[in-house]
């Protein structure tokens, strides 16, 4: 096992492998899958080839995540972690409301002019976070303030879109 600074540390246990193979292609799976037994399933399909673009990129992703388990590919593996923050953003520009995929608390959820609004703040914060997390390795490894960021991100999102409830709720 190589860690984020691309030191061996550890090893992945031989047999640990092929379920971590199976683990990831059941991901890829439910992720792509779950959009056919959800309710709003139908908001899905007018974004369905953004959504059908995220599955590929998380299936790639995860594939270059497993495949840092037996060779040292730090900046692979966060180039792939970026590429994946952005492919989340920007499904997040052009989805509908839906409970698959995209920014989803009870009130971007119940109204589609609040999920519009918080679904476009998130992925603008998603994409910074995922540009900076595939940059990392080039900016001296920068991880923690990516993520404390994407999650300042997300917090600041969750209140704009429970003020934004509580102001049209009222209409």
């Amino acid at each position: 096992h190589w860690n984020v600074a691309g030191k061996p540390d550890s090893f992945v246990p031989p047999n640990l492998a092929p379920h971590l193979v199976a683990l990831s292609a059941a991901l890829v799976v439910l992720v792509w899958g779950v959009r056919y037994v959800y309710p709003l399933r139908e908001n899905v399909e007018k974004f369905r080839n953004a959504y059908n673009a995220f599955v590929i990129v998380l299936a790639v992703a995860l594939s270059a995540i497993l495949a840092s388990a037996f060779v040292s590919w730090t900046a692979p593996v966060f180039l792939a972690l970026g590429a994946l923050l952005v492919a989340a953003g920007a499904v997040m520009f052009v989805s509908e409301r839906n409970w698959a995929l995209g920014f989803r608390t009870p009130w971007t959820l119940s109204d589609d002019r609040i999920w519009r609004v918080a679904n476009r703040e998130a992925g603008a914060v998603t994409i910074v976070a995922g540009i900076a997390v595939a940059l990392a390795p080039i900016l001296g490894e920068p991880l923690l303030p990516a993520i404390a960021f994407l999650l300042a991100g997300y917090a600041t999102v969750t209140v704009h879109a429970y003020i934004l409830w509580r102001k049209w709720a009222k209409r």
